[in-house]
């Protein structure tokens, strides 16, 4: 019975053998004793009542500070709760087994001296466990106490917490007032700023619709602008060409006025003295020719004397240039499209390719052609122009080839040069110069020349120079004998276009080939030298008649 007390209080054990202690251990043979009385143990009962006030209490608690949302204080009756739960629990499961001991060793009845004596040290021990779990009571009462307080404890911080929700609560309450009234007063400026949005909007459209009219205002006012410009710009080109016609109509007018100035005077003459008339313009033809101070044949010897110091010029700039420099640069000279342009009027495109052909001991025959073609067609070029403004040049050219050939014509050749082309003389002289000098160094760049240092440059610049002067000079003179003192003939000094077709009636080869041994298909590469014609009446027609063949480079010159 005292193993079953034993392990209904206390749960089974094992002995120091190994053995449960419930097992019965073999019986010993001891003096029989007398039955020692034992006394049933006072157990010291919690007051159960007060404890379950206390739980209902807390519980209590608990609800009202849950329906407020208190989380701390509900934390802690949760804990004070679970554990005066946990002790009450053990206490009453103690009180039955102990119950259950005594009543069963009441219904017990053998008694022996051996069972007494185990009884009696399994009773022994009962105090003692009954002694362990009386402190175990009084340390349960005492947190109970705690447990009680703590309750309290949160009672008063439930019931702060309380008022603090309270506060809260009329805080909120002032805050939703506040907020009703802010939402009433952001109403209010919402309908006063939709009010003014309509009326901005409002603005806007009539600003839009006064744009659009401005817009077509504008594009209105554009195309009557781009009509304006346009009969402008016709006006102007009507202005441009009336003006040109008033300068045609003035020189006309002018030359006009001194034809019938000079009728007028032969008008007079002729009412004078009729019957002289045919003598006295006999004596005028015959005195326009007497007072000639140059013939034809002295104007011949003045371009061939020309041709000469023009050949002269052309191989003193050759000896000075160095010629293998520029053999070894012609595989890789080049030449600018306006340089190429620009020569192109006195050299024919195969002439150009020659120089980068052609055999080096020809090389220098070639670059002085060229050179003697360049000065040539300066000297040709500024021989027969009027006047140094290309367009007055035109314009005069134009007059004087619609007039007939006569004496007259020649008198107003020799005025009009007078007034428009010698007025200018240093203007001319430097146009020359210049000219001729860039055409030269033309040549020299497309023939592949480079300088070998400075002095060699300024000795080339120094030998063009000198040369350029002289020949201006003689070409000049040439000017003036054909332009203002021959009046009674047309003389004009030229040259063959570059690349055309060879006519022996107005060319000669450089090289003095007779004329059956050229083919009439041979291209004139350049002319060398200049020529000379006269322009004649045969029948109505006026025809130019040749006095100096100009002299050319054929392509037929350099072949293989």
């Amino acid at each position: 019975m005292w193993n079953t007390v034993k392990s209904i209080a206390f749960g089974s054990s094992t002995n120091t053998n190994g053995r449960p202690d419930s097992q019965p251990t073999p019986k010993q043979t001891t003096p029989t004793s007398s039955p020692v009385s034992v006394q049933r143990p006072e157990i010291a009962m919690p007051p159960s009542r007060h404890h379950e006030e206390a739980e209902r209490h807390g519980g209590g608690h608990h609800r009202r500070h849950e329906s407020k949302g208190s989380s701390s204080g509900q934390r802690r009756s949760d804990r004070n709760d679970g554990k005066v739960g946990r002790s009450v629990k053990s206490r009453q499961g103690l009180e039955k087994r102990i119950s259950g001991m005594w009543s069963r060793k009441d219904s017990e009845e053998e008694p022996s001296s051996f069972e007494n004596t185990e009884q009696q040290s399994r009773l022994e021990e009962l105090e003692r466990n009954n002694g362990s779990l009386q402190a175990k009571l009084q340390r349960a009462t005492s947190e109970k106490r705690s447990l009680e307080a703590t309750i309290e404890e949160s009672k008063n911080e439930l019931k702060k917490a309380t008022e603090m929700v309270e506060a809260k609560e009329k805080e909120v309450a002032e805050a939703q007032k506040r907020a009703d009234n802010a939402t009433l007063l952001l109403e209010q400026r919402t309908n006063e700023s939709r009010s003014r949005m309509e009326q901005q909007q409002s603005a806007a459209r009539d600003m839009k619709a006064s744009l659009d009219r401005k817009k077509e205002e504008c594009r209105s006012l554009q195309a009557n602008l781009e009509n304006l410009q346009a009969q402008y710009q016709n006006l102007d080109a009507k202005a441009c060409a009336a003006d040109e016609e008033r300068k045609r109509l003035k020189v006309q007018l002018d030359r006009q006025v001194a034809e019938s100035d000079d009728l007028r005077r032969k008008y007079e003459a002729c009412r004078q003295m009729l019957e002289l008339r045919t003598k006295e313009l006999q004596g005028a033809q015959e005195y326009l020719h007497s007072t000639r101070a140059y013939s034809g044949a002295d104007l011949i010897r003045l371009v061939e004397a020309l041709n000469g110091e023009i050949m002269q010029a052309a191989a003193s700039i050759t000896d000075v240039l160095d010629i293998e420099t520029i053999a070894s640069n012609r595989g890789i000279a080049g030449s600018h499209k306006a340089i190429k342009k620009e020569i192109s009027l006195f050299l024919a495109e195969e002439m150009m390719e020659l120089f980068h052909s052609v055999e080096i001991e020809d090389l220098d025959v070639l670059i002085q052609s060229a050179l003697q073609a360049a000065l040539a067609y300066q000297c040709t070029f500024w021989i027969n122009t009027w006047s140094p403004d290309k367009g007055t040049d035109n314009f005069l050219r134009n007059i004087y080839q619609r007039q007939e050939l006569s004496p007259t014509a020649g008198r107003w050749r020799a005025i009009t040069k007078t007034h428009t082309k010698y007025a200018l003389i240093d203007k001319i002289e430097s146009s020359m110069h210049d000219h001729m000098f860039d055409a030269v160094v033309a040549i020299i760049h497309v023939a592949g020349l480079s300088p070998a240092d400075k002095t060699h440059e300024e000795e080339i610049t120094k030998v063009i120079r000198e040369r350029i002067l002289v020949i201006a000079n003689q070409a000049l003179q040439i000017d003036r004998i054909v332009g203002l003192e021959m009046t009674s003939e047309e003389l004009e000094v030229y040259v063959c276009s570059a690349g055309q077709s060879f006519h022996q009636d107005s060319m000669q080869d450089v090289f003095e080939r007779r004329d059956g041994d050229m083919d009439s298909e041979c291209i004139a590469l350049c002319t060398t030298d200049m020529g000379l014609r006269c322009k004649q009446m045969q029948g109505s027609e006026e025809v130019w008649q040749v006095l100096l063949k100009s002299k050319v480079l054929l392509e037929t010159a350099f072949a293989q």
